[in-house]
């Protein structure tokens, strides 16, 4: 099936928390703001979005659900980007916390994707 792609995008997903603290320390990054809010550029998005995904599998609640979750995830992650990018490194850390925003989107679209694998798996 496509658990692959799933678990893939868990583990790079994962990642970028790291790559925004690193932004945020060096105040560039090598994306732009922008590319990082649209939810169909990354490796997963492009998969997410595209054709190989069956037609029946996209009405299903488990996809609905990481796909509204994933542009959620990069929509905060943008947000940081954009503090990080500005030199606002005391809020840039608070939108990198696991309270805020960007923390609680994460953490849905990791427990969603996870979700989804499983029943995929099954």
């Amino acid at each position: 099936m496509f658990t692959d792609e799933i678990g893939a995008a868990i583990g790079a997903h994962g990642k970028w928390k790291v790559r925004l603290a690193d932004a945020i320390e060096a105040g560039t990054f090598d994306l732009t703001v922008e590319q990082v809010k649209a939810d169909n550029l990354c490796a997963f998005g492009k998969w997410l979005h595209g054709a190989e995904i069956p037609a029946g599998e996209k009405l299903a609640d488990s996809y609905k659900t990481v796909l509204r979750l994933h542009a959620e995830f990069h929509r905060e992650a943008a947000n940081v980007l954009g503090l990080a990018l500005a030199h606002e490194k005391e809020q840039a850390l608070k939108a990198l916390a696991p309270d805020s925003p960007y923390g609680h989107a994460s953490a849905a679209l990791t427990r969603a994707m996870m979700a989804w694998r499983q029943r995929a798996a099954a």
